[in-house]
């Protein structure tokens, strides 16, 4: 799968639009906890507040780096990685998608278009496709200890 320079256009144009990213990271966290209860143990020994300075982080890189091939790849993988060692595998990436396209669209209000969603669902499949090698390079690993 790849990423039509659409696709990035509106990934970064709707990302752009997102004026009070407590607000966003708010609305994000609020919609992940009330889908999946998994997601909360997860977050139940965390501070939110860093945590949602990491989450900024983490997502401003990728947006920014969106289409760089060279490094993407390898951080998704690592960001894989790290997350399966808190618990996280590929079937919580659905329901964080939907929450992330949720929160950009309660964010973003009216300027939120269907072609952003769109953008949104094929970005991060394509982030996911690499955070899941890094899940799986996380399990591997597991078994060869």
């Amino acid at each position: 799968m790849r990423l039509s320079l659409e696709h990035i256009r509106l990934v970064r144009e709707s990302y752009a639009r997102i004026d009070d990213f407590d607000r966003f990271a708010d609305a994000f966290y609020a919609s992940l906890f009330d889908r999946d209860p998994r997601f909360a143990d997860l977050f139940k020994r965390s501070h939110m507040k860093e945590q949602q300075k990491m989450f900024a982080r983490a997502l401003t890189l990728l947006v920014d780096h969106i289409d760089q091939k060279e490094f993407l790849p390898p951080y998704l993988r690592g960001l894989g990685t790290m997350h399966s060692a808190f618990g996280v595998d590929a079937s919580y990436f659905n329901t964080f998608a939907d929450c992330l396209i949720d929160a950009l669209e309660t964010t973003v209000g009216n300027a939120f278009s269907k072609d952003h969603r769109s953008a949104w669902r094929h970005a991060l499949a394509y982030f996911f496709r690499f955070m899941r090698q890094g899940t799986a390079t996380q399990f591997d690993e597991t078994l060869d200890a």
